[in-house]
This record gives C-alpha cells, structure tokens and sequence, in this order.
C-alpha cells in the first residue's frame, strides 16, 4: 500500500510540474510581461 501511495504521489508530482512548466512557457513566449515579473521576483529573492 505505501509503494502504491509513493507512486501516485510522484505521478501527481510530475503531471503537476510538466502543467506548471507548460503554463510559464506560455506566459513567456506569448505575453511577455511575464519575463519581467519573473526577473523581478529572481531580483527581489536574490536580495
């Protein structure tokens, strides 16, 4: 039973990563304005 929780668990893992991954692909190639916010977070966590 636990390998099978382990299981579903990276698979909700993975889909959810390859969603995320895929949606900031398109706010970047698409939009644009995106970018901008994205350097300005990596700017404000690298402070």
């Amino acid at each position: 039973v636990a390998h099978f929780k382990w299981k579903t668990i990276l698979v909700l893992l993975v889909v959810l990563g390859f969603n995320f991954r895929v949606s900031a692909l398109e706010e970047i190639y698409i939009d644009g304005p995106p970018t901008i916010l994205i350097t300005n977070v990596m700017i404000y966590d690298g402070t």
